[in-house]
């Protein structure tokens, strides 16, 4: 059978640090390893739900940059302002989404709240 030594670091309460080792065995490995894949699929798709559940205000932090208005498109121009350099403000302009797909903004709206999941209780969105 074997058996990996795995140390365990524990604090007394007089704060110093104890070691002892612990043997686990190739299932005891596997049980360990099933348990936390549960726990990361279940928090993955509560997350989702919750994104889910969120999908406007989402969807007005995600597509903000497709408004003329955007903070950053209004630093650029102060910023060209600032520089005397007239091409690095985009002006105004109007963007229009246009859905292609027969169940794209259904699959738009699963991705966006799968892809927005919250991470130590800020939303953060990979994009």
């Amino acid at each position: 059978m074997l058996t990996c030594p795995i140390r365990e670091i524990r604090k007394r309460k007089n704060n110093k640090v104890e070691q002892n080792d612990k043997v686990m065995t190739f299932w005891d490995h596997l049980d360990e390893l099933r348990s936390v894949l549960f726990r990361i699929v279940a928090v993955v798709v509560i997350f989702t739900i919750l994104g889910f559940c969120f999908k406007d205000q989402l969807f007005a932090v995600v597509l903000a940059p497709k408004e003329s208005d955007f903070i950053f498109y209004r630093f650029l121009c102060r910023l060209s302002e600032w520089l005397s350099m007239p091409g690095l403000c985009p002006g105004e302009f109007n963007s229009t989404l246009i859905n292609t797909q027969l169940a794209g903004q259904f699959m738009m709206h699963a991705m966006v709240s799968n892809i927005c999941r919250s991470d130590s209780g800020l939303a953060i969105c990979h994009l």
